[in-house]
């Protein structure tokens, strides 16, 4: 997200010199646990001003606390590119798969922010550059165990193992992968590795060397980008193709059996002339904004086989889809709505409202009003995340070459700002708020961006004894709904933290074209069914009837 264009160097120092982050503005409803948590940050704060400075970036450190199982992932689809580079058509699947992933890991090659893998430590994930840029190619059968890997190794670092010997360590891996339960993402991983790795130091290998190469190979297919398959139905029903190529890929069964950032479900047309790629990202290392402009460019690169068009909002193909995650109880549903309605109020609301609201009429704080009038999150506190890039703290006077892209957060709970005698008065003032909020924490000054950055001063295990001791002190202060919004992406799946207890909501583009005219846009919930329910009904009417939220009840 770009700052708002009349946003300067000189806004930005203003703001650091009047805010103080006082940390009793993040808590808006006040118990025992939340004064005990104050007088925690407020020492760590002390301890900021006695010289500790945190040896990590505060998002990355909290994320690889909170964000560690399948759930956390996000996932971005982009349709109908055209998967080879010399536009020649490719005779059979084979060919096709072939020549896709050479394209796809020189293109890995070329984008470093790409070049990440996870490493489980004790308490939390860490991220970890690669080297290599290697792809397994999975082969999954219908209930996720694997039938078959190949590697794509990194042309630029070959393995020095026989051909043989590393295909020895495939076989290996997929049976201990096959025989493992379907626990926990990362514990499953680890487990996977060390039993491999015990018995391919057992192999009939010459030398210390070769074990040592063999284990080496073994980590190059554990940090892997995986890469799985899928021909779409080769029926000439186009509604049936249409409703193939939007069913969202079942990430908790076709899950990526090692540490790698990426995990693609890559669905090629039955011409073998275009593919529709849903990539699952792991959420330590990379945040969604930055994936989706790196996925744009991949499409630009690659070129489009045609217009992409969604399913019609109520016609068969857009039925809203539910699927079961990995947490008991817990799912995600996808549905389409029109939002042309919406968009046009938006139009207006910047057009006669936007000196009051002092910026324009967000998307993300228009949803997140609609939805606080729903009574299932009235009075929630929510969450929004925000993209804060190097260039930012420039802006703000600060130097940029001491930060890197990373996320920050929003918390706000709307129901705080439904006391005016009218709606449009509430909102405006909501908005306005809002905007402010948003504004200092792209400038890394608000008391938001300064708790993640006290935070991560602390080991690990403060988390874990403040998540099970005190649950309700860190929901109180980052809120337990969230909300994103991709505005580029064609779709994006929701990912959900432990804290967010009510659910998730991930918005993408809100115009794409529909087969039928017009325009819709793409919504992801992850939550329990009757929460999904529940938002199903309050987004409808977002979509249909939103001057009823800016009206007098």
């Amino acid at each position: 997200m770009k700052p708002s264009q009349n946003t300067t160097k000189d806004d930005g120092s203003r703001i650091r010199r009047r805010v103080s982050s006082h940390m009793t503005r993040l808590f808006d409803q006040w118990s025992f646990n939340a004064i005990c948590f104050l007088i925690f940050l407020k020492l760590l704060q002390l301890c900021k001003l006695l010289g500790a400075k945190p040896r990590e970036n505060g998002w990355r450190k909290t994320a690889g606390i909170f964000l560690k199982g399948d759930i956390s992932k996000f996932m971005l689809g982009v349709f109908r590119v055209t998967p080879y580079s010399d536009g020649a058509p490719a005779t059979d699947m084979e060919e096709a798969r072939a020549r896709f992933l050479n394209r796809f890991g020189e293109f890995l090659r070329r984008h470093g922010e790409l070049h990440w893998a996870i490493e489980q430590r004790t308490f939390r994930l860490h991220r970890k550059r690669l080297a290599e840029t290697d792809l397994l190619e999975a082969d999954f059968r219908a209930d996720g165990t694997l039938e078959n890997v190949r590697m794509t190794f990194d042309p630029r670092h070959p393995p020095a193992l026989p051909e043989k010997d590393i295909q020895t360590i495939l076989s290996l891996f997929v049976r201990v992968h096959n025989r493992l339960d379907s626990g926990d993402e990362p514990t499953r991983a680890r487990k996977l590795y060390r039993i491999v790795k015990r018995r391919v130091l057992y192999l009939n290998l010459a030398g210390i060397g070769s074990r040592m190469e063999a284990v080496h190979v073994l980590r190059r297919v554990m940090n892997a980008s995986c890469v799985s398959f899928k021909p779409l139905p080769a029926v000439s029903d186009e509604d049936a193709i249409l409703a193939a190529r939007m069913a969202t890929p079942d990430s908790a069964v076709f899950r990526h059996p090692g540490w790698g950032l990426l995990n693609a479900f890559v669905r090629i047309h039955p011409n073998l002339n275009e593919a529709d790629l849903w990539i699952q990202y792991h959420h330590v290392p990379v945040d969604g904004l930055a994936m989706q402009e790196v996925l744009s460019e991949l499409k630009s690169e690659w070129g489009e086989a045609g217009g992409m068009c969604f399913p019609e909002p109520g016609s068969p193909a857009a039925a809203v889809e539910l699927q079961e995650t990995p947490r008991k109880g817990l799912y995600r549903a996808r549905a389409f709505y029109r939002f042309d309605r919406l968009l046009e109020i938006r139009k207006r609301l910047n057009r006669d409202y936007a000196a009051q609201m002092r910026g324009p009429a967000t998307i993300a704080g228009m949803i997140l009003w609609g939805l606080a009038k729903s009574p299932d999150l009235h009075d929630v506190k929510m969450l929004f995340p925000v993209d804060v890039e190097p260039g930012q703290a420039a802006e703000a006077g600060l130097p940029p070459q001491r930060f890197e892209r990373e996320l920050s957060l929003v918390f706000i709970r709307p129901s705080d700002f439904m006391t005016h005698a009218e709606e449009m008065g509430g909102f405006l003032s909501f908005q306005r708020e809002f905007n402010g909020r948003l504004k200092k924490t792209r400038y890394r000054c608000s008391e938001t961006y300064e708790m993640l950055e006290l935070l991560s001063m602390i080991h690990p295990l403060f988390y874990y004894y403040a998540k099970y001791l005190m649950p309700n002190a860190f929901q109180d202060v980052v809120g337990t709904f969230g909300l994103s919004v991709l505005r580029h992406a064609e779709v994006f799946i929701a990912p959900v933290t432990d804290l967010q207890i009510r659910g998730f909501l991930a918005f993408g583009r809100m115009d794409m074209p529909c087969r039928g005219g017009g325009t819709a846009g793409c919504v992801s919930i992850c939550g329990t069914r009757e929460q999904i329910q529940a938002y199903l009904a309050a987004l409808e009417r977002i979509s249909e009837n939103y001057e009823s939220f800016l009206e007098k009840t």
